[in-house]
């Protein structure tokens, strides 16, 4: 057992896997992390006993958690999160729906507008936009996390779990970093944690093979600043996290 004890926070479409493959897995072996990517209940305390005895039999735990998801197990855990400009991480997730025959945005937007996205991406996009629900689930995702809020939680995110996220990234035991810049966060992990072996080399294709039908260059500039502002919290964390003026991620994007 090591102290403190690690968790991964993983935001989906972040980068995260990297983190995992290429230097958390290597230096604990991955029977001795928990991984809890299905069953993930608002707090720890929620866990069915089988799952807390198995997260204290772990050296670490990686899954798509909220800051703080393990603290009524490890009061002084320390959670690692990787974070992404939110247009991409946006569009990385709807890319994974295409690839994705059974997921359940698909039913939910219509088997016509799934049947077509890839040759109209910009219909697809708007759909899930306009979707109650998908809009809500799948916008401002870091924020909701980091915030430490559930991930598939039914209400809005909301300014205060903003504040609440911009709090946590700025406590010293949440490592934050950008998929943009890996090497620096494994840096500063290996600052943190010496025992943790340094990072693989990054693979030939870092991406998984995904269809590319949703990027920036597919969509108008209206459907783009549509983007933006359903992810309006996650630009002013993303811009903290990074420390990037918001009008200059705009005008990026």
């Amino acid at each position: 057992m090591t102290e403190p004890f690690i968790v991964h926070a993983h935001i989906p479409k972040t980068g995260g896997s990297a983190l995992n493959r290429r230097m958390l897995f290597p230096s604990f072996g991955e029977d001795n992390v928990y991984l809890l990517y299905r069953y993930v209940f608002e707090r720890a305390s929620r866990l069915p006993r089988r799952h807390v005895a198995r997260a204290m039999r772990s050296f670490i735990a990686t899954g798509h958690v909220p800051f703080g998801y393990f603290d009524d197990i490890y009061p002084e855990a320390v959670y690692v999160s990787v974070f992404r400009e939110p247009c991409a991480r946006f569009l990385s997730f709807l890319n994974f729906v295409l690839a994705a025959e059974k997921h359940g945005v698909h039913h939910r937007v219509g088997e016509a507008v799934m049947a077509r996205a890839k040759e109209d991406p910009e219909a697809f996009v708007t759909a899930v936009l306009d979707h109650p629900r998908l809009s809500i689930v799948h916008s401002n995702v870091q924020t909701r996390l980091a915030g430490g809020a559930p991930r598939l939680g039914n209400l809005p995110v909301t300014q205060g779990h903003l504040r609440a996220a911009l709090r946590n990234v700025g406590r010293e035991r949440y490592v934050t970093g950008a998929q943009e810049n890996l090497p620096e966060l494994f840096e500063r992990l290996r600052e943190t944690f010496p025992h943790l072996r340094r990072p693989r080399p990054a693979p030939a294709v870092l991406e998984k093979r995904l269809p590319k039908a949703m990027s920036i260059e597919n969509l108008s500039p209206k459907t783009v600043d549509r983007i933006r502002a359903a992810n309006d919290l996650d630009l002013r964390l993303y811009a903290a996290v990074t420390e990037t003026p918001t009008l200059q991620l705009a005008q990026a994007a």
